[in-house]
């Protein structure tokens, strides 16, 4: 009788386990997926390192207009990508329009 119990238990403990591994696999392949997508909107921080510019650089276009810029760096001019204001401080830039906006740039250059 004894033997039939610990049989049992073991049985439940083995189920338990299965259980176990497979909710962990679940989640390594949430984590995996999670890695797999990529944003559509960037922070200015983000969207700096993703053109190879600085934050600042981003920023300047938000608080002069073109003109300004314009007559402030003279031939160095460079345009801003646009960016969407979703509020006073939340600030994105589409991946879109990064990537149009690298391909002007490196059209410009050739």
């Amino acid at each position: 009788m004894v033997y039939v119990d610990l049989i049992q238990e073991l049985r439940k403990e083995i189920a338990w386990i299965d259980e176990m591994k497979r909710q962990i696999s679940s989640l390594i392949s949430a984590d995996e997926r999670k890695k797999e997508i990529t944003p559509q909107l960037f922070t200015a921080k983000e969207a700096a390192i993703y053109i190879g510019m600085s934050e600042s650089w981003l920023a300047a276009a938000r608080k002069k207009p073109a003109k300004e810029l314009r007559k402030i760096e003279g031939e160095d001019y460079i345009p801003r990508p646009k960016h969407t204001q979703l509020s006073v401080r939340r600030i994105r830039y589409s991946r879109s329009t990064l990537d149009k906006w690298i391909q002007t740039q490196s059209g410009a250059e050739e």
